[in-house]
């Protein structure tokens, strides 16, 4: 027999979810849930199992209290069977397996053949930076440093087994930064590897991405190899977040939407661009809504509009903590289309948008320290920047649209606040190479923070305004889809296979199948 008893306490959610979470039992020792478990070998060949939680919103002491007061015999008990995919907890019964799937997960059929996920640098202090020009000096001195080093091992007659205790740590070194240096690759610096990238929500920094320095490229040097490129981003499902989506036309950081999975509008096969709707997905549009002259530009615009429809986001949202998303097909698609088009173009562009017309409020003061702070009093929102200047007159649609728990204006006001260390004892373990480069101040970046916060609160009214939209409109009944299984390999199917060996065979197989004539569904490939 089994029994559980949950403790609740997991601090990895966000809002309301994770203020019914509770106290931590174990304070900061642990961030994650916790339960008692109990395994009753009984020898029958079957397990019953029963569940009891503790209340919402317990604290650290209600919950130990709560322990020392009860026994398995008082506890009010639940019996759970588990459904077909094994889950306990939140079980689902809606259409979700009905509703066509966006990747090829696991069928045949779905509207994209591919996506990617967000770029880890592993090095953020070093390779990322607000100011081009300072980035481009710390990377000339993190490459020096490097090369100077390469030089040396060279040299060696014998090799270090652990090169970890060999390096100099000036800089952060990482696996992929090792290995450069293992293989005795040089690197060379260009200033054409420093890219704009979508750090978080919002938030834009320059990032110098190189094969050597970056420690998962991922696919986006090919994605963006000709010409720009757009992508709807939305969380990997493993991370059991609230779903949120977001346009972007540049490369996104792997911690941008909690392990950002990243959907591009094109792929680029040796130069050619194709598009990342299958014949499959384009065929299924044209046929259903009768339409021939649906495009895949459309199709993905539907599709953002989709994830930003707050029935969807409720509907499915223990689904979409852990699976893909499917999609489903509404009575009026061309409304649809155009409302994620507008969508995407508003976030994607968030930069350019006319600054919402907030009052700027300022007093005489002898210092500037930042504070960066919001503050929301019963029906009013405040922005302090620093000692001398605020920002009112703050709309109260920006709090309906979050991302996790923040904001976009919270995303951008947490971004820029001054730390001790900007690039910390971990990245460098010499205090003057800190000094030397960790000289961020936020003065010098005033004036553009509270233009990018009037730009952005433009972006969340519109961006509430559409969304309340989508609300009101219907997706109608779903069609009866058939969806082809991808066969199961057996278990046995990868022993023996080197980790090269596997993705040359994808890097293979993906390519094949962009040349693939029309008509062909199979897409197997997933970054």
């Amino acid at each position: 027999h089994v029994y559980i008893v949950n403790l609740k306490g997991n601090a990895r959610l966000a809002g309301d979810e994770w203020r019914r979470e509770g106290g931590k039992l174990f304070g900061s020792q642990a961030r994650v849930g916790i339960c008692i478990s109990f395994l009753v070998k009984t020898g029958n060949g079957r397990s019953d199992i029963q569940y009891a939680e503790i209340g919402d919103y317990k604290t650290q002491d209600e919950k130990l209290e709560w322990l020392g007061s009860n026994t398995i015999s008082t506890l009010d008990l639940q019996e759970i069977t588990p459904d077909k995919d094994s889950i306990w907890l939140n079980q689902i019964d809606n259409d979700f397996e009905d509703l066509v799937p966006i990747l090829p997960k696991t069928c045949n059929e779905s509207i994209f053949y591919t996506a990617t996920l967000g770029v880890l640098v592993a090095k953020d202090d070093w390779a990322y930076d607000i100011d081009k020009n300072k980035l481009k000096t710390k990377m000339k001195y993190y490459i020096s440093i490097y090369n100077s080093l390469l030089l040396k091992y060279r040299k060696l007659q014998k090799k270090p087994q652990k090169p970890i205790d060999w390096v100099d740590k000036k800089i952060k070194w990482s696996r992929t930064t090792l290995n450069g240096l293992q293989r005795q690759e040089q690197i060379e610096y260009s200033t054409n590897k420093i890219k704009p990238t979508l750090y978080r929500p919002f938030v834009t920094k320059y990032q110098y991405y190189d094969h050597i320095i970056t420690e998962m490229p991922r696919r986006f040097r090919q994605l963006f190899s000709n010409s720009q490129n757009f992508l709807i981003g939305f969380p990997n499902p493993k991370t059991n977040v609230k779903f949120n989506a977001l346009g972007t036309n540049l490369m996104v950081d792997l911690g941008c939407l909690d392990g950002s999975q990243n959907m591009p509008i094109w792929l680029y096969d040796n130069g050619k661009q194709i598009s990342n709707v299958t014949q499959y997905g384009l065929d299924l549009f044209r046929q259903h809504y009768k339409s021939p002259q649906i495009s895949a530009e459309e199709i993905f615009y539907y599709v953002y509009a989709i994830f930003n429809d707050l029935k969807y986001e409720e509907t499915y949202r223990y689904n979409l903590r852990r699976d893909f998303p499917r999609i489903p097909l509404s009575t009026d698609f061309p409304t649809w289309s155009r409302i994620g088009r507008t969508l995407f173009d508003l976030h994607c562009n968030f930069g350019d948008v006319v600054k919402y017309d907030l009052t700027r409020v300022e007093k005489k003061t002898k210092t500037t320290k930042p504070i960066l702070s919001f503050k929301k009093h019963k029906d009013d929102i405040k922005i302090i920047i620093d000692d001398r200047t605020r920002l009112d007159n703050i709309p109260l649609d920006v709090l309906e649209w979050k991302f996790k728990s923040k904001t976009p204006l919270e995303w951008i006001l947490d971004f820029y606040k001054e730390t001790k260390n900007q690039i910390g004892p971990s990245s460098s373990n010499d205090e003057s190479v800190r000094k030397r480069f960790g000289t961020y101040r936020f003065e010098d970046h005033k004036e553009d923070v509270i233009a990018l916060l009037m730009r952005v609160t433009t972006v969340c009214v519109e961006t509430v305004k559409l969304r309340r939209e989508l609300q009101g409109l219907e997706w109608g009944p779903q069609p009866k889809l058939n969806f082809t299984p991808i066969p199961k390999k057996s278990k046995n199917h990868s022993k023996g296979t080197s980790r090269t060996h596997k993705s040359n065979t994808l890097k293979f197989a993906y390519q094949k199948r962009l040349k693939q004539k029309q008509g062909t569904t199979q897409a197997t490939f997933i970054t």
